[in-house]
Formats: structure tokens, sequence, C-alpha cells
């Protein structure tokens, strides 16, 4: 379901990230209809943590391709449009005339770095990490006896339905009622 997801609705989006000037409010609502849409379809529990859903799976994600990160995609056609530029006249025309007209603003193009795909990841980690019910997950697996690969190797490698999918990603966030979950989270 998320390959499907990735490879033929999020490009539909992404195609306009150079031409379109989006907000990261834009960016934001849109992301939060595509988790409501994955609630409504029983894809993605609604208490359960949202940073899932963007972090490979090696990490215990979901690897739906985040939107939010379209600043990737305008410093990727920006870097393509000036290497060009010197070896072919069209796309020199295109760099002089773009002066603001567009998202890219390849006249004032600035070579600022942006973090890499591993730093992004790690940081939604550490934030998913930190949250108080959530954050237990990640911290177990983070403990020396515990083999990462092993765990999330059901991520990776089962053909599961999306709704079991769903439904397991959300008991390891501890969200569903379970027995465990009402004894000593809900102290019943």
């Amino acid at each position: 379901m998320i390959k499907a997801i990735n490879t033929y609705a999020t490009p539909v989006l992404t195609f306009s990230f150079g031409t379109v000037k989006w907000t990261p409010t834009d960016l934001e609502n849109l992301q939060t209809k595509i988790k409501k849409l994955l609630t409504r379809y029983r894809f993605h529990h609604p208490r359960a943590a949202k940073e899932r859903l963007t972090l490979p799976r090696q990490m215990g994600g979901r690897l739906l391709i985040d939107i939010t990160r379209h600043d990737k995609r305008v410093k990727l056609l920006q870097t393509y449009f000036l290497n060009k530029h010197v070896t072919s006249s069209l796309h020199a025309a295109v760099v002089k005339a773009d002066d603001s007209c567009t998202p890219l603003d390849l006249v004032h193009a600035n070579a600022n770095e942006l973090p890499t795909d591993e730093e992004y990841n790690n940081k939604v980690k550490r934030q998913w990490s930190q949250k108080a019910l959530h954050g237990r997950h990640p911290y177990d697996l983070s403990q020396q006896y515990v083999d990462i690969e092993a765990s999330n190797k059901w991520l990776t490698n089962a053909d599961l339905f999306a709704e079991t999918e769903g439904f397991l990603t959300a008991i390891q966030d501890q969200v569903i009622l379970t027995r465990n979950y009402k004894k000593y989270i809900l102290k019943r």
C-alpha cells in the first residue's frame, strides 16, 4: 500500500514543488489530510505515533514519503539547473529568467546544505523517542540486548494487509486497549 502511495499519488504533488510556491502550512495541512485518510481506511491508528509513518522500515517506520520535506526536492532541481546551465543554452536562459518567479529562484540560489536523509531520520526518531507513551518502543529497541534488524523484520519482509500492519504498529506504540495497557497505563 505504501509503495503504491509513494509511486502513484505522491509524485503528482511533488512534481509541482519546482513551480508552485507551497507554504509550510499548506504542506502540513496536506500531510494532516493524508494521515486522516490513512486513519479512515484503518491503515494508521488515530493515536499511533505519526513519526512512524515517514521513518524507514528498518528503523521501525512505514516509509511514507514526507511531503513536508519539499525543500529537498527544490534543492535537487536547483542543483540540476545550475549544473546544466553551463552546457545548455536553454538551461542558461531559464536560470537567467528565474528571478523569484518560481520556488527555485535560480538567480539567487544559495548553496546552503540541507540535512541528509540519515540526519533527518535520526531527528524524527529522536522526536518519536521523546514522547512519553510512544517513546517506549524506540527505547526498547535501543537496548543492547535487542536486535533491531530482527525486531523490524516483519515490517520489511512480511506481506501483511495494511490494516494489520497499522494495528500492529499501534500495539507497539501502546495505544490499543490491551490488558497490559489497562494495568500499567490506566492503572486499573
